[in-house]
């Protein structure tokens, strides 16, 4: 079992991880694999470790540093992971969490007790560090979330479509406003000038095969978007599609479906 970690940290991002615990005398093992300054955030940094559990091993429950944003996806085999008062989750190779600063996790371990696990961390981090950026980059978390919902209606990732859903619904964001992301330009006042820019620059560029993007959505973005904030935002859009392309393709299993 390995799982690949980004953590968000103000120091020594490593002591989040916490002390280890198996149930067969075997813990995990961690391993330091990036660690690079985030642009414009002083102190803060991107710290990438890298989680090999054997099988039925276990982490103890720890608390995370409250400057801590943790990242968590998973290589090879599968996760029982359990944060704050969320519900237990098995999570499986090519899914992914994340955890707020100060985060309670109670349960995080291997939930197999016989497979082995095997890694290709590059591609996992270079993915991990985007997500990192956009984080960091100032654009508003909920416009971020409805633009993930967004880009994964129109390539159909119900992985993704259940994620995104869960996460705005925990934003607090209304189930109105939600469901009428797909048809947001007759959702009237739901949407706010910049929300619908971005749906509308979302869409675009996601269906670039189709529109090419044309000098029209392009303007109509930079009327409201600053230069660095589009940027970001394309960033945001483009990693959405990445992580939709893996979910289909590695058949991941949306959550309402594990619970049904």
């Amino acid at each position: 079992m390995k799982l690949y970690t980004l953590i968000a940290a103000a120091c020594v991002a490593l002591a989040a991880i916490g002390s280890a615990s198996a149930h067969d005398g075997h813990s995990e093992t961690v391993s330091p694999k990036f660690d690079q300054p985030i642009p414009n955030i002083p102190g803060k940094s991107l710290v990438v470790v890298e989680v090999d559990y054997a099988p039925g091993a276990a982490s103890a429950p720890h608390k995370h540093a409250k400057s801590a944003f943790i990242y968590a996806y998973v290589l090879a085999g599968e996760i029982e992971s359990k944060v704050n008062d969320g519900e237990t989750r098995i999570y499986k190779a090519g899914e992914s969490w994340s955890e707020p600063p100060n985060a309670t996790h109670s349960i995080s371990r291997n939930a197999s007790k016989t497979e082995p696990a095997k890694i290709a961390p590059n591609g996992a981090k270079a993915l991990g560090t985007v997500y990192g950026y956009v984080l960091q980059s100032g654009l508003p978390a909920e416009l971020v979330d409805l633009v993930y919902l967004r880009v994964s209606q129109i390539n159909n990732c119900a992985y993704c479509l259940d994620m995104h859903t869960r996460d705005l619904v925990k934003k607090g964001v209304k189930i109105e406003k939600i469901a009428l992301v797909q048809a947001w330009e007759e959702g009237g006042s739901l949407f706010s000038e910049t929300e619908r820019a971005a749906l509308a620059w979302a869409e675009s560029v996601t269906r670039v095969a189709e529109t090419g993007v044309p000098d029209s959505a392009y303007q109509a973005a930079r009327a409201v978007f600053g230069e660095k904030e589009l940027v970001d935002l394309t960033i945001a859009i483009s990693l959405m599609n990445s992580y939709n392309r893996m979910a289909i393709s590695f058949r991941n299993t949306p959550q309402a479906v594990i619970e049904n």
